[in-house]
């Protein structure tokens, strides 16, 4: 990344040679250097600006469509060197968001980079894949869970998720049309199948994406080219990556949150932080308890409801209060939750850890306090509202601190 501090940017010289420039170039040369210069007064005054002692909101210097900067929100508690802290990180957080947009993007390569795009890209291969995705790999394959491969069911409900109306949202809906339930139930049936599909784990950070002969055709057929997706997921991972790189450079004193619920707090001090579990009934709020805990802590907050009402997020809500989610079994593509929300949280685990071990939870008909004490019994808190009442394991009242 270039440095933008003006002292660096000027090297002392003792001599230059200038060659003759036509009027046009030399015109084009001192167009650029004013646009460089106001380029860098710019950064100066949003550097000194944001640069001072106390929390600050560190937002990423890049494109929004080259990153996922835009699905989180960190913020920063700059010290006594504030002004070389800020610049710090905010070069990390720029570099971790845009390598987490790229590793973990499911249909778009980049020169270079082994990314799940890749893997998709080459069924039946031997890929070379960034440690990172290899990671997160090795822990679905651990967990069990075959929910990434419901990428092409997925590219079926997008299209729910994004439309502006019902109407629109109907003629994608499984429920409602007939065309787009039968493409669900084939490749529902295909998923389901380690046979179909899988992916093998080859060690050294190669992969293959291993795809049944049925399956290309039924694949090619409705021009499917996308079979791995962590889709809801993602963003689990693209935290424990953009909060990894920031704690190996020393960034430990703020929190980084997604839009979605996947949150890191790298505070290794006393400063403390509060967080809320609710009881929803559809848009209607039932109750509510709040918490404060200290860090450092991963967090994953699944709720069965959209947070905002828009387009941007993984659900789609009728007029008449019927809700589609995004939480699927990978079974039967059927739809889960027996919450409406569930909150996970344990110190020294990662959001993707912790999202494994809430699934069989969520995913259940319904709540069972055993399973969660289960967790309890390797530090990882639980709350939820169930059936009315508050619900916390053995482990929330060690990490957590009930204040409303």
């Amino acid at each position: 990344m270039r440095n933008r501090d003006n002292r660096d940017i000027l090297p002392r010289v003792e001599h230059v040679e200038i060659e003759p420039m036509r009027p046009k170039l030399r015109l084009l040369a001192v167009v650029l250097l004013l646009l460089a210069g106001a380029a860098a007064i710019a950064w100066g005054f949003r550097a000194s600006a944001a640069a001072r002692q106390g929390w600050a909101e560190i937002t990423a210097n890049a494109s929004q469509s080259e990153d996922c900067s835009a699905e989180f929100r960190f913020r920063y508690r700059l010290g006594k060197n504030s002004a070389v802290e800020y610049r710090s990180a905010t070069e990390v957080y720029t570099e971790a968001c845009a390598r987490a947009f790229r590793v973990f993007h499911p249909t778009r390569r980049f020169e270079g980079l082994g990314n799940l795009a890749a893997l998709n890209a080459a069924p039946n291969e031997r890929v070379a894949l960034e440690p990172e995705l290899y990671t997160a790999l090795e822990l679905l394959e651990r967990s069990g869970d075959r929910g990434l491969f419901l990428a092409p069911v997925y590219q079926q409900l997008d299209a729910v998720f994004r439309s502006t109306d019902d109407a629109e949202a109907a003629l994608y809906d499984p429920a409602f049309d007939a065309e787009a339930r039968r493409y669900v139930e084939r490749f529902t049936a295909m998923i389901a199948d380690p046979e179909a599909v899988s992916i093998e784990l080859l060690g050294g950070n190669e992969a293959c994406l291993h795809l049944r002969e049925d399956y290309l055709a039924l694949a090619a057929e409705y021009g499917v080219s996308c079979f791995a997706d962590f889709y809801w997921m993602r963003n689990a991972f693209a935290a424990d990556l953009i909060a990894d790189r920031l704690e190996a450079a020393g960034l430990k004193n703020g929190y980084l949150v997604s839009t979605d619920g996947f949150g890191r707090c790298l505070e290794e001090g006393d400063e403390s932080y509060s967080l809320r579990v609710t009881d929803m009934d559809g848009a209607h709020l039932l109750a509510a308890a709040e918490y404060a805990y200290t860090g450092p802590l991963a967090l994953v907050d699944l709720c069965n409801f959209p947070q905002s009402e828009g387009i941007d997020d993984y659900f789609y809500r009728y007029a008449d209060g019927a809700l589609r989610t995004p939480y699927l079994d990978a079974e039967d593509a059927s739809e889960r939750g027996c919450v409406s929300e569930l909150i996970v949280c344990a110190r020294g685990r990662s959001c993707a850890e912790l999202l494994e071990r809430a699934k069989p939870i969520f995913f259940a008909g319904r709540f069972a306090d055993a399973e969660a004490e289960k967790l309890a019994e390797d530090g990882i808190a639980v709350l939820c509202y169930s059936g009315g009442a508050l619900r916390e394991n053995a482990a929330a009242s060690r990490l957590l601190e009930r204040t409303a």
